[in-house]
């Protein structure tokens, strides 16, 4: 079981990788990678709307995957990958208490619209919030564990 500590430590090292992520994506994504996030972002809604909270998850990390695989950039990728594995339950817990997905709805759709943009600056400022909310979600949900 990580600690606190330990949990906040690692959303704040996610939080800056996800920023420079979404900031090369922005740069290098391809309509097909973007058709993908959007594909994934309406499978994330509906699996929402159906309370099926696995899909849910699947949805989220396949959406972020895409981000991060588009960076073509390998260490990041393996950096990600090591910390995602870290709060993955801390990620399940924060999306059990998930009673309303405007928030994050609306933070992947303002992504999407970064990235057909290519404003690097801008998916980087909304990668942040989208992240920092999670984390003062995930920290709020520890005394479910």
């Amino acid at each position: 079981k990580m600690s606190e500590k330990d949990i906040k430590d690692v959303l704040e090292i996610r939080k800056v990788l996800e920023e420079l992520a979404s900031g090369i994506a922005a740069e290098n994504i391809t309509k097909q990678e973007i058709a993908e996030l959007k594909k994934l972002h309406r499978d994330f809604v509906e699996a929402f709307e159906r309370g099926d909270r696995e899909a849910v998850l699947e949805a989220d990390t396949k959406f972020h995957d895409v981000i991060f695989n588009t960076t073509k950039n390998d260490k990041l990728i393996q950096i990600i990958s090591n910390i995602s594995i870290q709060i993955y339950r801390y990620r399940i817990a924060y999306l059990k208490l998930l009673t309303n997905i405007s928030v994050p709805n609306q933070q992947h759709l303002d992504l999407i619209k970064a990235f057909e943009r290519r404003d690097a600056k801008k998916a980087r400022e909304v990668s942040g919030e989208h992240i920092e909310d999670q984390a003062q979600e995930i920290l709020k949900s520890l005394n479910e564990f």
